[in-house]
């Protein structure tokens, strides 16, 4: 379902996004410059998702206070089972 407020991004190990310094309690506020407002998580995610070796921005709040922006270069993900 849409979220009314921004979501909670959740890092994996060695992910991408852990790499470049994103938290497990980080809040992403926007997707390429589109804010996630009312975006429902798995729009979420395809947003975020992409071919290997390009960039998605992504702008961060971190602890309610700090604003960061990330440029993360996607890359092929093994999810351990």
């Amino acid at each position: 379902p849409p979220r009314s407020t921004l979501f909670p991004y959740t890092t994996l190990f060695r992910s991408p996004a852990m790499k470049a310094g994103l938290k497990s309690k980080d809040v992403i506020a926007e997707i390429d410059g589109q804010s996630t407002h009312g975006l429902a998580v798995s729009e979420a995610v395809k947003k975020i998702r992409g071919p290997e070796g390009t960039d998605v921005k992504l702008r961060i709040i971190r602890d309610k206070k700090e604003d960061l922006n990330f440029t993360i270069k996607r890359e092929n993900i093994t999810i351990p089972s």
